[in-house]
């Protein structure tokens, strides 16, 4: 269980966090992800509700328990 409340414990860390500027998809789980700065441009979009997953257990170091160890910005690699 130290696992679960470590990684339950830095998510609420960033509670609040929100993109700059609104609706841009700008995010420091995205940065992170990226590594760089994105913004949403037309046709490319940048959402990051996965993205902060995989980020969380980044920075808990349980990158192997997200989906196996994969980065991965897909809803439906979440799910499978």
């Amino acid at each position: 269980m130290a696992l679960v409340d470590n990684v339950i414990s830095k998510a609420r860390e960033y509670s609040g966090v929100s993109e700059n500027p609104p609706e841009s998809n700008n995010v420091v789980f995205n940065t992170d992800y990226y590594g760089r700065e994105v913004f949403d441009n037309g046709g490319i979009t940048y959402p990051w509700c996965v993205v902060f997953l995989w980020d969380i257990f980044r920075m808990c170091g349980a990158q192997s328990v997200f989906c196996d160890g994969m980065k991965t910005a897909s809803t439906e690699a979440v799910l499978t």
